[in-house]
């Protein structure tokens, strides 16, 4: 599973954000199965900085894995990302864990933070 995916992603201001990701075998046919991984992903401003903006992983619903299909979704509610800063830039990256604890970074790019003109009307 060494193959890494550069992809910029645009999460709105108050929206949910979902991304789907699906792992093939090397035939690109095949669903690569996922049985016993667990994933993570953080953004940050940049990669340097100590501040992780949001932290998605298995354990707290943020990804989740469909083992037999390949299949890894990614979510953030719209409650989160409406207390992103907008408008801004930042980086995140994708690492799924195998049963052994080998580490495979598999998604990875810049973040754009956008606001949107819908709304919830103030009282």
């Amino acid at each position: 599973m060494s193959q890494e995916i550069k992809y910029p992603i645009t999460i709105v201001q108050g929206v949910d954000f979902y991304l789907t990701l699906t792992l093939l075998l090397s035939d690109k046919v095949t669903p690569r199965d996922l049985t016993g991984y667990t994933g993570k992903m953080q953004i940050r401003r940049t990669l340097e900085s100590d501040e992780v903006i949001a932290e998605l992983t298995t354990e707290n619903g943020g990804i989740q894995i469909t083992a037999g299909t390949g299949v890894v979704l990614i979510h953030i509610p719209a409650a989160d990302s409406a207390g992103f800063e907008y408008p801004a830039q930042g980086v995140y990256s994708l690492h799924l864990i195998n049963s052994t604890g080998a580490i495979f970074r598999k998604l990875y790019g810049t973040v754009t933070f956008e606001q949107d003109a819908t709304r919830e009307a103030e009282a």
